[in-house]
């Protein structure tokens, strides 16, 4: 729908030959005409007075309905304005300005778009259409709006004021969050057009006002231009303070007495009049006088023809199209039903009709756009990374599906020297033909836009390009041999020469297999294997295919060089910490951090402590990298307090054998206050020996200078109730066995809350932690856990990316919006 070819709401009356279509005002004026006249001549020996009181009231209401019309069409046009505002402003951000966006804005006069920090008054991302761009700071006073008084997702509009291009714009506001602030500016030409098409008589016109009384649609032009402000008129004051109805009055404008209906418009506050002098009324009688008995009854036949006809022309379709556009409004892009064209409806109805109905295919087609982005490679057609590794985790995900399976990693051999030679435009088209040939294999496989992953991952194979020259494919219940076979299909159709323009290229493929669950029992753990495997094929000659293999001497010699660097004078500067954030189960808030130990090993790449912890332990080399950890964590934490951005808890996992090390307890006493809360996190099984007595001593010593304990692994072999009745911690965080399956069990979620309740009871807060599904989390928090820790939330860390997520206040764990979303969709069905 295009308000900029609203010319005049314009009615087109269609008999069965081709007739010229008129203008809707003009089909007015004879229906009024009509009714007006035909009492008149029936009583034309009625006194003037009479017959000019009866013609006044007509059209009284007359002008009446025609101001709650224009104000109708105006309170669309601004939903419709804040609803576009709402979808663009969401888009910048979470993609940023784009090209098509400004196609959205052009219909509907949209001129600039501003999404600033509130906290810094900077611009992050900015949409200009028409006018100066956006300043790299901006004030929301400068836009003529209190952004202090806006409520979060609420949308205000300016008065009128004047761009620096001279022409008359609304600025607008939009609250997205507590920080982010939308602002822009909206042409007054689609309400000056509508305005301007309302006209009747010699002079009968429509006047259109901002809330504030400035002039936005006038016959002078240059009452518009200057903005005059006309509100000392009673019939302003009274519909701008949310009246309708009609009213006497004297134009400054023609210097005549007026009447006018009037009416406001609801949501911007602007008001619509439309007056008409009287002596045109007083004209009108006077002709009305002069007719004849027999003219008196054509027009009361008229009258009634016309009524009739503008009742099924007018009122009928409005009805339709405004049910339709308050479902699109509501989000619901089913398409309108079709429109049987009659042979006295308008032009315009059909053409609103039609555009409502493309605006919503457009919607559809941009929607499933976004959707192929999302999950697809542009340049094959293939599912893209992020969809192989949902559809993968979704097999490995459903315990009915089986646990075999085998993921083969594919790079194509050659296929540089293809860029190098030939340019990239050939090894695009060469990767498309890869991804047809891959996907030919496994039976043609089409993904859907609208539900990329939504295939029956249990019995069909997924392929995907991973990037580069790089495709994987996952075999769900295929053992090494039928994997090996598959392998073997795929090196044979790769070798077959690839044809491109006039030349012939030939490419090789070298592939790596992983085994499931042999190999691996997680996606980044056979996409790692496989990986690995592929490498092997490489090192064995290339364009073959290799099983990944982790033989024994290669695991001694790898453990041997571990082994060797964990003595080396380096480890102090390979050592990292990482932090996972933890958040509160009522608003989705970071709450705190848990430090996580990572080893950053120059060969091996970034080792989580079960790579390396269990060595440490055996070489006695515990305590050190312990206190290594914790005065890396210390010193970063106040690194990032120094700037204000330190979480406002920090837990860390030590062994109990800490605690009875009186040197590292008064260490942690000495670095003691700490500008965070610190927690330590232990587990019962240190406590079984004969030195729990120290063991508790150290704890009483740290908690009286202010550390927080916390029960790890709570519902394993190693935490249990007892442990939680001796320590009395702080919180205690619930063993990720249980939390996995609470949303498949209701015998886990029973038990669940069971714990909850005892913890609760106790004055002791729950953390569920491990949590990989939203719908884990959804259930979570309907059995009362207080805080969520997990993957699907956030991974780990390091210290610099912590400091981002602090800074932006991230409110949940993505930045796109459908977490929270799909968190409430859970909850809803768990209710």
């Amino acid at each position: 729908m295009t308000y900029r070819n609203v010319k005049g709401l314009r009615l087109g009356l269609l008999p069965r030959g081709k007739v010229a279509p008129v203008q809707l005002r003009y089909l007015l004026i004879i229906v009024f005409f009509f009714l007006a006249l035909s009492p008149v001549l029936l009583f034309r020996a009625w006194p003037h007075s009479v017959l000019m009181e009866r013609e006044l009231k007509e059209v009284e209401e007359t002008h009446l309905l025609l101001a709650e019309n224009v104000a109708a069409s105006l309170q669309r046009y601004a939903e419709d304005v804040e609803t576009t505002v709402k979808f663009l402003g969401d888009n910048l951000q979470l993609w940023g300005a784009s090209p098509r966006l400004l196609d959205i804005m052009r219909p509907l006069g949209i001129r600039k778009l501003c999404l600033f920090d509130r906290r810094s008054g900077e611009v992050t991302e900015s949409l200009i259409l028409g006018g100066l761009p956006c300043p790299s700071v901006v004030l929301a006073a400068s836009f003529g709006l209190d952004a202090d008084s806006l409520e979060s997702g609420e949308f205000r509009y300016s008065a009128v004021k004047m761009a620096p291009d001279g022409n008359n714009v609304f600025r607008f506001g939009l609250k997205l969050s507590d920080d982010i602030l939308l602002l822009g500016s909206l042409s007054t030409e689609v309400v000056h057009e509508l305005g301007a098409a309302i006209a009747f008589g010699e002079r009968g016109h429509a006047a259109i006002v901002d809330q504030d009384g400035n002039v936005l649609s006038h016959p002078l032009p240059d009452w518009v231009r200057e903005r005059r402000n006309i509100s000392e008129i009673s019939a302003v004051q009274r519909m701008l303070s949310g009246q309708s109805g009609v009213t006497l009055f004297r134009s400054p404008a023609l210097g005549a007495d007026m009447v006018a209906g009037f009416a406001p418009v609801n949501g911007p506050g602007w008001g619509v009049m439309i007056p008409q002098p009287l002596e045109e009324l007083e004209s009108k009688v006077a002709e009305a006088q002069e007719s004849t008995l027999y003219v008196l009854l054509i027009g009361v036949g008229s009258a009634l023809l016309l009524a009739l006809l503008g009742s099924m022309v007018a009122v009928r379709p409005l009805e339709e199209l405004t049910k339709t556009a308050k479902r699109v409004s509501l989000g619901d892009l089913a398409l309108p039903p079709s429109m049987a064209y009659r042979a006295f409806q308008s032009r315009e109805f059909r053409e609103l009709h039609d555009g409502i109905r493309n605006m919503v295919l457009r919607l559809r087609k941009n929607q499933e756009r976004i959707n192929k982005l999302a999950f697809f490679d542009t340049v094959t057609g293939l599912a893209n990374r992020e969809c192989f590794r949902r559809r993968v985790q979704a097999f490995l995900d459903d315990g009915s599906a089986g646990n075999q399976g085998s993921l083969l990693f594919i790079d194509l051999d050659g296929f540089k020297a293809v860029n190098d030679t030939m340019g990239h435009d050939a090894g695009d088209d060469v990767l498309g033909q890869v991804g047809a040939r891959l996907s030919l294999l496994l039976g043609g496989e089409a993904l859907t836009p609208r539900h990329p992953i939504l295939k029956d991952y249990k019995s069909a194979g997924s392929v995907a390009r991973l990037g580069g020259d790089e495709f994987a494919i996952f075999l769900p219940h295929a053992d090494a041999k039928a994997a090996l076979n598959f392998a073997e299909d795929v090196r044979q159709k790769i070798e077959v020469p690839f044809p491109y323009d006039e030349s012939i290229l030939s490419l090789g493929a070298s592939i790596g297999v992983a085994r499931l669950p042999e190999d691996a029992t997680d996606y980044s753990g056979l996409l790692k294997a496989a990986d690995i495997a592929m490498y092997e094929a490489k090192r064995g000659g290339k364009n073959r295919a290799c099983v990944y293999s982790a033989s024994p001497p290669i695991r001694r010699e790898r453990r041997h060089n571990m082994a060797e660097d964990l003595f080396s004078s380096e480890i102090s500067d390979q050592i990292e910490m990482h932090y996972q954030p933890v958040y509160r189960a009522t608003d989705m808030r970071v709450a705190s951090a848990e430090g996580l130990i990572r080893w950053q090993h120059p060969k091996y790449g970034l080792l989580t402590p079960q790579s390396f912890f269990k060595m440490v332990a055996q070489l006695g080399l515990q305590r050190q990298i312990d206190k290594l950890a914790f005065e890396q964590t210390i010193d970063a934490m106040r690194d990032l307090a120094a700037r204000n951005l330190s979480p406002k808890r920090l837990s860390l996992n030590i062994p109990v054998e800490r605690l009875l090390d009186t040197a590292f307890v008064d260490h942690v006493l000495e670095v003691l206050p700490l500008p965070f809360r610190l927690s330590f996190e232990l587990v019962e099984a240190t406590y079984s020996d004969a030195s729990v007595d120290q063991a508790y001593w150290a704890v009483d010593r740290l908690r009286e200078a202010g550390v927080e304990f916390e029960l790890d692994d709570f519902g394993s072999a190693e935490a249990s109730l007892t442990a939680m009745l001796n320590l009395a911690p702080h919180r205690i965080k619930i063993d990720p066995r249980l939390t996995s399956g609470v949303a498949d069990s209701p015998g886990i979620a029973a038990m669940i809350s069971g714990l909850v309740r005892t913890a609760h009871a106790l004055e002791i807060d729950v953390v569920a932690k491990g949590l990989e599904t939203h719908e884990q989390v959804g259930c979570l928090r309907r059995l009362g856990v207080d805080y969520l820790q997990g993957f699907v939330l956030k991974k780990p860390l390091d210290a610099q990316d912590l400091a981002a997520t602090l800074r932006d206040r991230l409110v949940t764990p993505t930045t796109d919006g459908r977490v929270k979303n799909q968190i409430s969709a859970v909850e809803s069905r768990y209710s």
